[in-house]
């Protein structure tokens, strides 16, 4: 390795040793065993069935083997969309960081003013050209993070209402079972 001479020093850029520091957290902790769950079609080891991803017009009237298929399907579903959700939450971060770290001038100039409140200041930030962007690109990560916090929610409702279906089968199933025999 050829060493650098002090005059030659390589520039050390904060925005990119950031999202270096993301893909070595990803690298590290792979390392340690922790799964990113992804489907097989990304490479990863989900094995979801999209057909199942859809529920049923009437739950009540469906086979009870393909009623374990949506669950598996769901819960499948569930494990990556919580990991894209990590992700998400990642790249909000780092967009946090980038706007914070753009804004700070401006932000430090109008704070010596003593003039303006906190909104105002963060209103005339935000319309600065030079900021905006990094701004937005911030708030439409905070926008995918609140969607996919959502499809989540709605996932876990569609697992408790297939799981509520089993378990209604298996008490019916069960008090049958319990008629059969006394009536014996």
């Amino acid at each position: 390795m050829k060493k650098l001479q002090p005059n030659h020093r390589r520039k050390f850029n904060p925005k990119q040793a950031y999202k270096d520091y993301t893909d070595r957290i990803h690298n590290e902790l792979e390392e340690k065993g922790v799964v990113f769950f992804c489907p097989e079609e990304q490479g990863g080891t989900l094995h979801i069935d999209t057909e199942y991803l859809t529920l049923p017009q009437d739950i009540t009237s469906t086979l009870s083997h393909e009623l374990g298929n949506y669950l598996n399907a769901f819960t499948q579903q569930k494990l990556y969309m919580r990991t894209l959700l990590g992700w998400a939450e990642s790249y909000m971060d780092e967009a946090k960081k980038d706007y914070f770290d753009v804004s700070k001038d401006l932000y430090s100039k109008l704070s010596g003013s003593g003039k303006l409140s906190e909104t105002a200041k963060e209103r005339t930030i935000v319309t600065d050209p030079k900021i905006a962007p990094f701004y937005h690109k911030y708030q439409e990560c905070i926008r995918k993070v609140s969607l996919i916090q959502s499809a989540i929610e709605n996932i876990e409702d569609s697992i408790f209402l297939i799981s509520r279906e089993i378990s209604r089968r298996t008490s019916d199933f069960n008090n049958e079972n319990r008629n059969y025999n006394v009536g014996k």
